[in-house]
């Protein structure tokens, strides 16, 4: 579990999260659904995995995107009118 780690590997967790965000991001795609459950520990070495693609989508026009996601860590511009998914929006989750 996360919450049991001390904070120098929570920092860790934090970067390693950041840097899947990032390459997806640099391949223009966004996740739409980060989210704890989507999150996986490597049993050999402990690394995080960014899981579950299943809803992810080619970062182009956000208008041209419904809305999906996990609704506890969806950003809230996404309910203003049509969602409109961006880097920041995964961030947000």
């Amino acid at each position: 579990s996360l919450r049991a780690q001390s904070p120098a590997a929570l920092l860790d967790a934090a970067r390693q999260l950041l840097s899947g965000v990032q390459a997806l991001h640099d391949a223009r795609v966004l996740h739409r659904d980060i989210k704890p459950a989507n999150l996986l520990r490597r049993a050999g070495d402990g690394r995080l995995k960014l899981a579950d693609l299943g809803i992810a989508a080619e970062w182009r026009t956000a208008a041209d995107y419904d809305r999906a996601g996990t609704l506890a860590y969806m950003a809230p511009e996404l309910f203003d009118g049509k969602p409109r998914y961006s880097p920041a929006t995964d961030l947000y989750a």
